[in-house]
């Protein structure tokens, strides 16, 4: 599951990439775009504008939570499913 590829991480290593996908957010992030986007500590990644994106939302959630809301990303709900699905 998604969440044990990020649990499994070191805390440093979860914020660090969550810091890459922030500054290649500053450039923007189309969700519509299939594939494009690479992450420079995630090897061979060519991810979709949504997967970057709920890259991001989990990474800040799991290494940062307190500042997941400055973020202004609509994932609450689908995190606490995806958390809970995973649990099971």
């Amino acid at each position: 599951m998604l969440f044990n590829i990020f649990i499994n991480q070191p805390p440093d290593e979860i914020k660090k990439i969550a810091f890459e996908i922030a500054t290649i957010g500053m450039g923007g992030i189309d969700p519509n775009k299939e594939h494009g986007y690479e992450i420079p500590s995630i090897p061979a990644s060519k991810f979709s504008g949504y997967k970057t994106l709920a890259y991001y939302y989990v990474r800040w959630a799991l290494s940062m939570p307190e500042m997941l809301k400055s973020l202004q990303m609509p994932f609450d709900t689908e995190y606490e499913l995806a958390k809970n699905f995973n649990a099971s």
